[in-house]
């Protein structure tokens, strides 16, 4: 089967019975046997909560982290795995453990749960489907939305510049449509933004939106050297803005120099917003924050810079596409190669490269994964001009 029959077949069936089928799975797959939630962290967490306000009490966690066992979480007991299989053997299991940077893969997790010869599993998506509907959690969203949006994601499609990418979208739109991970590949093995089979870098001028604690920076440094002109490390909060400077000034000064920080947020307008520090990688804006922030505009601090900027990168927890939009002006004027994550919102990975061919047609596009199970994922548009690989 080809990647384009692949990708018909996943945008089939009506939306509205695909979305109602979605939310009854959980009932069908739990049963009257109980529910366990294998993972206490964040994830877990939240999908309790969910669970108790929806009147259904779930049996216990399970943890293999042996400093929660015997902790109360919500009202709900965490177990090592091995006993909540031992004790609970016909629960239903619902995986709760994602997030960027694991050590394993849901996999896993399955393959230990089928080694205590527990047998029904599923992921937590399910969970999500039942109980948060309205309520995504990055790119998991109701399996409905491929198929609602079957035009984009159908053009999307038509948009990738290699095989690599086409089967990379593919197996991206499987995810979001059926909640599942494992047929999912590996990342590749370059870098977050310096892939050395697209780009070849020389006194570049990059705009990095997000730019936490300067890691990105320190990583192009380590591969690349100092081949930028100027970084301009965009960061609202400022926690991470503070380890951002700190970074910076630890540099020889002959880089550290080329590095200039602009402790704001990156939207399609200027505005202040309320942010809480959180000092994290996912630190996002709070109508009810403690901060004050200024949001502005690539646009305008490209302006009043008066530069040109040849590199924009964004990394900004779901506000990429405000970020694009105030961008738009130099997008058109200035093409510069654009390294966008499109794995925060379930739609992103259509949306944002469209948004980026909306503004500028002369672009090649990729699309490559820099971390497990749908993290880190990033759509690279390069001018035609500048790409390296033919």
């Amino acid at each position: 089967m080809t990647l384009l029959d692949q990708l018909e077949s996943l945008l089939e069936g009506d939306a509205s019975a695909i979305r109602s089928e979605a939310i009854r799975r959980f009932d069908q797959l739990a049963g009257t046997r109980g529910v366990i939630l294998f993972g206490a962290g964040g994830l877990g967490q939240k999908i309790v909560r969910a669970m108790l306000a929806h009147g259904v009490r779930p049996v216990a966690f399970a943890d293999n982290n042996a400093l929660l066992h015997g902790r109360v979480i919500e009202g709900i007991p965490v177990l090592a795995a091995e006993r909540a299989a031992r004790e609970h053997p016909d629960a239903l299991f619902v995986i709760c453990i994602w997030h960027a940077g694991s050590s394993y893969r849901q996999a896993h997790f399955r393959g230990q749960l089928e080694g205590y010869g527990i047998t029904r599993i599923c992921s937590f998506p399910v969970a999500l489907w039942r109980f948060l509907p309205a309520d995504p959690h990055f790119l998991v969203d109701l399996p409905d939305g491929p198929v609602v949006a079957a035009h984009e994601v159908r053009s999307a499609f038509d948009m990738w510049s290699d095989e690599a990418s086409r089967r990379e979208f593919v197996d991206q739109v499987r995810l979001r449509r059926t909640g599942t991970f494992d047929h999912l590949g590996h990342p590749i093995a370059h870098a977050a933004y310096m892939p050395p089979d697209l780009l070849q870098p020389s006194e570049e001028v990059v705009i990095d939106g997000g730019a936490f604690d300067g890691d990105t920076f320190a990583s192009w440094i380590d591969v690349w050297g100092e081949t930028f002109a100027l970084w301009l490390a965009v960061e609202p909060d400022p926690w991470n803005v503070r380890a951002l400077r700190a970074r910076a000034d630890a540099l020889p000064r002959e880089i550290g120099s080329k590095i200039k920080v602009s402790p704001c947020a990156l939207s399609d307008h200027e505005h202040a917003m309320s942010w809480e520090p959180q000092g994290s990688m996912s630190a996002t804006s709070r109508h009810d924050g403690d901060v004050s922030v200024h949001a502005t505009t690539i646009d305008v601090l490209a302006r009043e810079l008066g530069v040109r900027p040849t590199i924009i990168k964004l990394d900004v927890e779901g506000a990429e596409s405000l970020a694009l939009a105030g961008a738009e002006s130099v997008i058109r004027d200035a093409r510069p190669v654009l390294a966008v994550c499109v794995y925060h919102l379930q739609d992103h990975l259509w949306t944002l490269p469209l948004q980026i061919k909306a503004y500028c047609d002369d672009y090649d596009f990729f699309l490559r994964a820099h971390n497990e199970e749908g993290f880190d994922l990033v759509c690279y548009a390069v001018p035609k001009e500048r790409r390296l690989s033919q």
